[in-house]
């Protein structure tokens, strides 16, 4: 199974500490899928626009913003582990002791709908059964008003990560 390398820094990466390069004090903890970088805050160009999401820290786990994911991802059937801030929250990485089967986690998954504990685990279930993300990767910025190409890049495949193929959007210029 072949993983995309945004797929491998945004569950293997170090997704914490607080940002040096801008001396801010934010925390340095918002991976951005274009570059496969983590950033803080100020870090984030609001004229050159990529698909981002922020990990927050939640019951000791690494956890994504329901809704930011879900502009990128179909994440139904992810186990809503909580909220933070009054956001809905779902596991980065999967919970202590899971075990994934073909059907999907069969412990530390609760809910009528939940199959897997953590995005990680459903990622890795589609790529090993389907090859690649495409049928649960969703256009990304459909609705955004700020200037990209015709083109929106596929997160489902380009295991290579070359940002020009996965991404190729065009900056602003004034």
């Amino acid at each position: 199974m072949s993983k995309p390398r945004w797929f491998q820094v945004l569950t293997e990466g170090n997704l914490d500490g607080n940002c040096e390069k801008h001396c801010c004090g934010f925390r340095k903890n918002i991976f951005r899928f274009e570059s496969c970088d983590v950033v803080c805050l100020e870090g984030i160009n609001p004229y050159h626009i990529q698909p981002h999401v922020r990990v927050l820290t939640m019951f000791d786990l690494n956890a994504i913003e329901l809704d930011q994911i879900s502009d990128l991802f179909d994440c139904s059937q992810i186990q809503n582990n909580g909220y933070v801030g009054g956001k809905e929250m779902i596991a980065l990485r999967p919970w202590r002791d899971c075990v994934r089967s073909t059907e999907g986690c069969t412990k530390h998954v609760g809910g009528v709908n939940s199959k897997f504990c953590s995005f990680t685990c459903k990622i890795e279930h589609v790529l090993e059964h389907e090859g690649d993300l495409s049928s649960i990767a969703r256009l990304w910025s459909e609705n955004d008003s700020r200037e990209t190409s015709e083109h929106v890049g596929d997160l489902s495949i380009h295991p290579c990560g070359d940002p020009e193929r996965i991404f190729p959007f065009k900056k602003r210029v004034f």
